[in-house]
């Protein structure tokens, strides 16, 4: 399946804009039906949405032109880098059923282990060493049921979650609330680099943004908006990973707390949600017998990213199998042996770089 490139640059743009949050770069994609709709919209059109006079409303009327993409572009390029717009093949489906999806996501790592089914273990900052060891066990044993381990590259009980899943050899996802380029905390920049290796590195923030206090609760939105269950292992009384189970609920997700000694102030908000409703965690299954049943993926092979975009090997299967003269999708596939889903993330690299054209009637021809 082929994505436009032009849709892709535009969200890259949009993401630039100046002025707009994620609800409303959200309301103009699903409004006008893609990034690309939104810089051709007429001004009072986009008005509508945005309000009159709004600062962003230069920069929309200005067009594709007026915003540079390059350093998102060279970033995409890199290997192991990618970027999803919310309507490409590859989009998280259960991220495109919250209310407030991101127009796109950038992404380092693997991004097949988006599709494998995902609980996320979050918690206090300055979590005891008791509640990361109980955050590391739970984590193990989510792997070792199939699961991922999502959560936010916090120090604390994130990171102890984080590392749980590495060390048993699992998967785990990481959504940070600064841009691609940034690791926040920089402490866990090796963390971040084991995670890219078994797992993947989101953000919805563009290049050089740094984290914000902001930030934090639309990244917990997408945190639990990618898991099928928020798990809160130590939280104090206001702590924003109540904000992320509240948002879980609000989601439809599955909400988890681990009691803790009643007299520790990082016990408070834990039991703040097993008095709201929230499943009371003593041990690994009564998550997993919460959750709904899934078939396990084989882990001997990796659907999506066999052939990792803008690698060698990947332009190497495919320069022979496009011609220099138009050559049908059906073809291509034919000749690679590829699915349409790998293809999809394969040849939009491709033509990112100028190797290949896309042709009329969703074909390609080569270009070098």
């Amino acid at each position: 399946m082929k994505f436009p490139v032009e849709e892709l640059l535009a969200t890259l743009a949009l993401l630039k804009v100046p002025g707009l949050g994620a609800r409303r770069r959200y309301c103009l994609v699903d409004c006008f039906g893609g990034a690309s709709a939104v810089f051709a919209a007429p001004r009072d059109k986009i008005e509508t949405i945005l309000g009159p006079g709004h600062c962003a409303l230069p920069f929309l009327q200005k067009g594709l032109d007026g915003i540079d993409v390059g350093s998102e572009i060279n970033w995409i390029e890199k290997p192991g880098h990618h970027f999803i717009p919310l309507h490409h093949p590859l989009f998280p489906p259960l991220l495109k059923q919250i209310p407030d999806p991101p127009v796109g996501l950038f992404a380092r790592g693997d991004l097949s282990r988006l599709f494998k089914p995902q609980v996320a273990i979050v918690g206090s900052r300055r979590g005891t060493p008791g509640g990361q060891d109980v955050a590391r066990t739970l984590a193990a044993g989510l792997v070792e049921r199939g699961f991922s381990v999502i959560s936010g590259l916090a120090s604390g009980i994130d990171g102890a979650a984080h590392w749980g899943a590495i060390d048993h050899n699992g998967s785990t996802v990481a959504v940070t609330a600064a841009g691609a380029d940034r690791i926040y905390p920089a402490a866990h920049r090796r963390l971040a680099d084991k995670i890219s290796s078994c797992g993947a590195l989101l953000t919805e923030y563009s290049l050089g943004i740094p984290p914000r206090r902001e930030h934090f609760p639309a990244r917990n939105r997408l945190i639990s908006g990618l898991a099928l269950g928020v798990v809160v292992v130590e939280a104090a009384s206001r702590s924003g990973s109540l904000i992320t189970a509240r948002l879980g609920g609000e989601q439809g997700r599955e909400v988890f707390a681990v009691p803790g000694p009643i007299r520790s102030p990082l016990s408070a908000g834990c039991h703040q949600l097993i008095k709201q409703g929230a499943k009371l965690v003593e041990g690994i299954e009564d998550i997993v017998d919460e959750l709904p049943r899934f078939k396990t993926p084989p882990a001997s092979r990796d659907p999506i990213q066999e052939q990792e975009p803008g690698s060698v090997v990947a332009d190497e299967v495919l320069v022979g199998s496009i011609d220099f003269t138009p050559t049908p999708l059906e073809v291509i596939v034919d000749r690679s042996g590829l699915t349409d889903q790998q293809l999809s993330s394969i040849l939009l690299g491709m033509e990112l770089r100028g190797l290949i054209a896309a042709t009329t009637g969703g074909g390609y021809q080569r270009i070098k």
